[in-house]
């Protein structure tokens, strides 16, 4: 809101996603999972993913507009304003998180060694990846792909974000049902979804139909990889209830970042159709690494019983 040139700027901007991208979300996951109880967490968890999408659909419209109106600066001035006002009520509604063990750095670290949770984030990293390879250039694909103009393109963008919404509110009841290891069929459709993206130039209708199912299906991940990182973990390792917390966000960070670069990579070499095809290639490998978690949890519930 002060800055004075564009590098402090951006060094702010910085700042802020760390701690609204990752920080407040694993914070945000981790006092869930104290309040829930085992019936309701798959749909409190989903609640918050929820919040986060609800943000991008609802609240960059919002600012875009507001900053045409008063100026950019006042959306940062309404931001700090509204944060420190709801504060207090978030102290007094919020409980106390339970006390954790004290543990080390190193302590925590020893999470990534149990293979369980390794898989789990493959499947994270693969699925975001999968979604974002495509999703990087939804603009694009709306345009020159399926013809739609650019005075739509707003609204299509709208229809998208409640697409986005759904996923996570279906993303909670297929966690109250299933687990992590069982939900292979969902990344098998969004691999066929992403392949047929390459016939979308071929009908705006079926062209458009196949991205709103792409935007339902691109946070389902979200409530099962949650609960699951804290099931295995409070388990196995409770010592690493912390950091197991904030492996499904850091993790879908990470796949975002894989699928933005597979989809440059694609775009510089391949051209637009390929994207979808790519995208399907990286859901396969999330099909697979649930596969080998399902072994992996069958074998383990086989050992228990001898």
């Amino acid at each position: 809101m002060l800055s004075a040139n564009y590098m402090s700027f951006i060094s702010c901007r910085i700042v802020l996603a760390i701690l609204s991208g990752t920080t407040i979300l694993s914070l945000s996951m981790t006092s869930a999972n104290d309040i829930a109880n085992d019936s309701n967490r798959g749909k409190i968890v989903s609640m918050v993913f929820t919040g986060f999408s609800a943000a991008s659909v609802f609240g960059v419209p919002l600012a875009s507009s507001l900053s045409h109106l008063f100026g950019w600066r006042a959306v940062f001035i309404i931001i700090a304003v509204a944060t420190v006002l709801i504060l207090p009520f978030m102290y007094r509604v919020i409980p106390e998180g339970k006390k954790e063990r004290k543990t080390t750095v190193l302590g925590q670290l020893r999470l990534f060694r149990n293979r369980q949770i390794l898989l789990g984030i493959l499947i994270v990293i693969f699925t975001a990846g999968a979604s974002y390879t495509f999703y990087t250039y939804l603009n694009p694909i709306l345009q020159q792909r399926i013809g739609m103009r650019e005075s739509f393109l707003s609204m299509a963008l709208m229809f998208y974000g409640f697409a986005a919404l759904l996923s996570n509110v279906l993303s909670g009841r297929i966690a109250e049902k299933w687990k992590l290891s069982q939900i292979h069929p969902v990344f098998l459709i969004q691999a066929i979804f992403l392949a047929a993206l390459v016939f979308c130039g071929r009908s705006a209708v079926f062209g458009g139909l196949d991205i709103i199912v792409l935007g339902i299906l691109m946070y389902v991940i979200n409530s099962p990889s949650q609960l699951f990182f804290l099931s295995v973990t409070s388990e196995e390792l409770p010592d690493c209830i912390s950091l197991a917390s904030c492996l499904s966000p850091v993790c879908f960070n990470l796949g975002i970042a894989m699928g933005s670069l597979t989809g440059g990579i694609v775009m510089d070499f391949l051209g637009l159709d390929f994207l979808g095809p790519a995208g399907a290639i990286i859901a396969i490998f999330a099909v697979m690494t649930c596969l080998a978690l399902k072994k992996d949890r069958l074998n383990a519930l086989e050992e228990e019983r001898k």
